[in-house]
């Protein structure tokens, strides 16, 4: 068992619900963040981030990359589940879930100790070699420096009207998105499609979008890329914009919106 996946364990649980203490009034600018990973994919190095020190991160992902999920990282608390209970001898047993991400080629190195989240933050987008970074929203916001598609782009600076949210789960914040006007006459005039299902483990799916979000929100007049930050400063975690590899003749690209 990895020295990640154990932190993931003993923090999981309660960093969902939870924000850290001290952290909420330093801006991301500000704070200096620790870390040590050799030879480990972006999921790893983000998650840690957003677990430890609780800093939202959002992702527009490059068309160089489209042949590859090597960048892709948990968007939603918690990083593992967790579940109790009985083998067929009667012995108490814990299964636990997590993304992985051994077959992962795109490998980072980070030594960091107490140094400017701003100088690590040029470190890993140096290391993935198609991409720059800024601070928008208080939100990492990480994008394309070469390869940017221009209908992401476009999707990501059109306006939102309104967005209303009344509390229900993480996933419900994603239906309501699908519901966007702006969103679906987007999609139909670039001959794209969202569909918004997520693949994976279903324990680990169930943990991190049927967590539930009490806070309302409201949002209008808003570019999309804002709304999206504005929303995981909320639901916490991150946000990955991209395309989605097909396997069978499509007419229409699909992509996805992981929020």
């Amino acid at each position: 068992m990895t020295r990640v996946l154990l932190f993931y364990i003993a923090l999981f649980i309660f960093v969902g619900a939870q924000s850290i203490p001290g952290q909420e009034v330093q801006g991301l600018k500000d704070r200096r963040v620790s870390l040590d990973f050799e030879q480990k994919p972006l999921g790893v190095v983000l998650e840690y981030l957003i677990v430890k020190y609780d800093i939202p991160v959002g992702l527009e992902q490059s068309t160089l990359d489209n042949g590859h999920g090597d960048y892709d990282f948990g968007t939603n608390l918690p990083m593992a589940a967790s579940i109790t209970g009985q083998n067929i001898e009667g012995a108490k047993v814990r299964i636990m879930s997590q993304k992985s991400y051994e077959r992962f080629s795109h490998l980072l190195t980070i030594r960091a100790e107490n140094e400017p989240l701003t100088e690590v933050l040029d470190t890993i987008v140096k290391q993935m070699k198609n991409y720059s970074w800024r601070i928008e929203d208080d939100v990492v916001n990480i994008f394309p420096s070469k390869g940017q598609d221009e209908r992401l782009r476009r999707m990501l600076d059109m306006t939102v009207k309104s967005f209303i949210f009344n509390g229900g789960t993480v996933g419900d914040i994603t239906t309501k998105i699908k519901t966007l006007d702006e969103l679906k006459d987007f999609l139909e005039q670039n001959n794209l499609v969202f569909t918004g299902v997520r693949n994976g483990s279903e324990m680990l799916l169930k943990a991190r979008y049927d967590r539930q979000i009490d806070s309302k929100m409201k949002f209008s007049d808003i570019k999309f890329r804002n709304l999206l930050n504005q929303i995981t400063k909320v639901k916490r975690g991150g946000w990955i914009v991209k395309f989605v590899r097909v396997y069978n003749a499509q007419p229409r690209h699909k992509i996805d919106i992981d929020i």
